[in-house]
């Protein structure tokens, strides 16, 4: 979208959206000229009951919340020198974070979706939900890849350390690109801040919240089976371990190991492949309802990373729990609160 087009998009959807205001009688738009009014890109007057309303418009071409945060900056200057102003920031479409500063620093904003919130003395307006414009759409998809995913597994399991793009491309097993184009996501989002020494979060719970409404443990292969061997977990760590495959017990199997909520007589487990041999050596009857073991053939590797041992029995990380149990809706989700309360929380804090 050129400048001009810009521009007239945002005196239509401003005009449309005050015009709506039965006492407001009139709205003046008029480019920041070089006298009082140079501060931002427009000077907007507001008639209302035969009083006027100054706004000083500053028109972004990117509504990321670094840009937001010189943008008040710059407002907060601005309105000091003048009288019975007030600040609206203006972007082809605004960041939840960043609407948030806005919010939080008293200053209006309007996107080209339509979304804004309009405050200022008796006048309030707000509209939300318009997505057309969404900017963390496009990075929030691609946060959600399986290989981009193994690398915020790794940030969320090792709170405060910073991470050099190399030694994380590693330790996640995926390539330096893909490490490079998370990162500037993360970055982007303001939920991590790059140093001297690498990449480092500090947003985990945006990042923890973002992911559980994106996140989904059937996305791995489920199969269900009834069992009568009461002590099935066990059997099925041993059959693993004689084949060199890798397992862990998942959702409330795992959960019931490092922070004992409650007790479900049903085994959940990722395995990594020969669901059906496995399910022969353990006399698994398949079944579609009633199944008391769920075995998950995991849709990437990374389900694995972070894995602990307890008891002898290989458990799923707290995060990988988290997410699983949270999509869980019912128990599952007051279960990985729990969880959070317990592990996640006390482990970031610590750092």
């Amino acid at each position: 979208m050129k400048a001009i087009e810009q521009d007239q998009l945002f005196q239509e959807l401003l005009r449309k959206n005050l015009l709506a205001i039965p006492f407001l009688t009139s709205v003046d738009i008029q480019l920041a000229g070089q006298d009082h009014r140079a501060a931002g890109d427009y000077w907007v007057t507001l008639g209302v009951s035969g009083k006027n309303i100054h706004l000083i418009v500053e028109v972004l071409g990117n509504g990321e919340p670094r840009y937001i945060r010189q943008s008040i900056s710059k407002m907060h200057e601005w309105l000091k020198r003048m009288d019975h102003a007030y600040g609206l920031i203006v972007a082809p479409a605004l960041f939840d974070k960043s609407a948030a500063l806005c919010r939080e620093a008293g200053i209006s904003y309007l996107d080209f979706s339509g979304n804004c919130w309009l405050s200022f003395q008796n006048i309030y307006i707000e509209r939300q939900g318009n997505s057309e414009l969404r900017p963390e759409k496009k990075l929030l998809k691609s946060l959600y890849y399986p290989k981009a995913e193994r690398i915020l597994r790794v940030l969320l399991a090792t709170p405060g350390r910073s991470w050099k793009t190399e030694a994380l491309a590693r330790e996640a097993g995926v390539s330096i690109g893909m490490v490079f184009k998370v990162k500037q996501h993360l970055l982007k989002l303001e939920w991590a801040r790059d140093g001297r020494d690498g990449i480092q979060l500090f947003a985990w719970r945006d990042l923890l919240e973002d992911w559980k409404r994106n996140y989904t443990y059937q996305k791995s292969q489920v199969d269900q089976f009834y069992s009568l061997d009461s002590r099935i977990e066990n059997g099925l760590a041993t059959v693993c371990s004689s084949r060199n495959l890798r397992y862990a017990m998942a959702l409330f199997s795992g959960v019931a190991r490092v922070a004992p909520y409650t007790r479900i007589k049903q085994l959940f487990a990722y395995v990594e492949k020969d669901v059906a041999l496995i399910g022969t050596e353990l006399d698994l009857k398949p079944v579609d309802s009633g199944s008391n073991v769920t075995l998950l053939t995991p849709y990437d590797q990374g389900v694995f990373y972070g894995v602990q041992q307890v008891d002898g029995i290989m458990i799923a990380s707290p995060v990988q729990l988290y997410l699983d149990l949270n999509s869980y809706h019912g128990r599952g989700e007051e279960a990985a609160q729990f969880l959070f309360d317990k592990i996640l929380e006390p482990l970031w804090s610590a750092n």
